[in-house]
C-alpha cells in the first residue's frame, strides 16, 4: 500500500456539489488548514504539544482563517433553540431550550451550514477498546444538530448540518526510570507510528461499515480523512511535566463528518 500523507474518503451525495456550494471543498479545506497550521506550530513551538493534539478549542484556532477565506461569512456560537432531549429533560422545564451552534456559515447567498465541532482521541495501540468518550462526543454533536427546532431550520432550508470531529491518534505511557527501557519503548512505538496500512484500513472500515477500532458509530460518517504525519513529526516524542512524567507520540489524525441536508 502506497503511503499517502493525506487521504480523503467521501460518500456525500454528488448533487450537493458545485455552484459555489461544495461542502466537500469546505471540509477538505478545513482539514488542510489543520495540517498546514499544525506543521507550522510544531516547527516554531517545538516544546509544546501540537495543537491538533490538545483539545477542541485549539482546533477552532486552526480552522477559522480558512473558513473565512472559503465562505461568504461565518459566526461562532450562533444562538439557536433546541427541542428538549429525547428523555424529556430540560433545564428550564420548557419544551425548547436556548443553545448555541459552534459555527453558522454562509457558503453563498442561498446556502448555509450549521456546524458542530468536537474533538476525540484514539490510542494507536492495536486495540478493540477505544476511548468511549470519543463516541459520546460524536453522538452529542449529532444530537445537538438534530434537536434544532423546525422553526429555526426553516430559515436555512436547503442548507446543511455538519457534525465534524478530528480524532487524534496517540501512543504513550508513563516515562520509565531507565534509559534502556525508554529506548525499548521508542522502538516499539516506532513500529506503530510507521504502520500506515493499519491507519488507512481503519479509515476504510469506518466509511464502509461504520466501525472504528471495533466500536460502532451511532451514525456512520459520510465523509472522512486520514492525516498520516510526515516521518520526522509522527515519531517525535512529547513529555508531560515533571509531576506527570508521561510521554506521547502523535503519528496520525482522523477527521470524520456527518453531513445532512436541511429539509423542513
Amino acid at each position: 500500500m502506497r503511503t499517502q500523507e493525506l487521504v480523503f474518503d467521501s460518500r456525500l451525495d454528488k448533487r450537493w456539489q458545485g455552484n459555489g456550494e461544495s461542502v466537500e471543498e469546505l471540509l477538505s479545506g478545513m482539514v488542510k488548514d489543520i495540517v498546514s497550521n499544525s506543521y507550522s506550530w510544531m516547527d516554531d513551538e517545538a516544546d509544546f504539544h501540537p495543537p491538533f493534539a490538545n483539545n477542541e478549542k485549539c482546533i477552532h484556532s486552526l480552522i477559522m482563517p480558512g473558513i473565512a477565506k472559503r465562505t461568504d461569512r461565518f459566526m461562532m456560537e450562533w444562538e439557536t433553540f433546541r427541542q428538549t432531549k429525547s428523555d424529556g429533560s430540560s433545564p428550564s422545564g420548557r419544551e425548547e431550550t436556548r443553545g448555541f451552534i459552534d459555527y453558522f456559515i454562509r457558503l453563498n447567498s442561498k446556502r448555509h451550514v450549521l456546524l458542530e465541532l468536537k474533538h476525540g482521541w484514539i490510542t494507536g495501540r492495536k486495540t478493540t477498546n477505544p476511548e468511549k468518550s470519543t463516541f459520546d462526543k460524536w453522538t452529542e454533536a449529532l444530537d445537538q444538530l438534530q434537536r434544532i427546532t423546525s422553526e429555526e431550520l426553516t430559515r436555512f432550508e436547503g442548507g446543511y448540518k455538519i457534525a465534524f470531529m478530528p480524532v487524534t491518534v496517540w501512543i504513550g505511557g508513563n516515562t520509565p526510570d531507565s534509559d534502556n527501557s525508554m529506548r525499548e519503548i521508542e522502538a516499539n512505538c516506532a513500529l506503530l507510528c510507521n504502520d500506515y496500512p493499519y491507519y488507512r484500513n481503519a479509515l476504510s472500515e469506518v466509511m464502509t461499515n461504520g466501525t472504528f477500532y471495533g466500536r460502532e458509530f451511532s451514525d456512520r460518517p459520510n465523509w472522512g480523512s486520514l492525516w498520516f504525519l510526515k516521518e520526522g513529526y509522527r515519531a517525535k516524542r512529547y513529555y508531560g511535566n515533571k509531576e506527570d512524567k508521561y510521554y506521547r507520540f502523535f503519528p496520525a489524525c482522523f477527521f470524520f463528518a456527518h453531513v445532512s441536508r436541511i429539509i423542513c
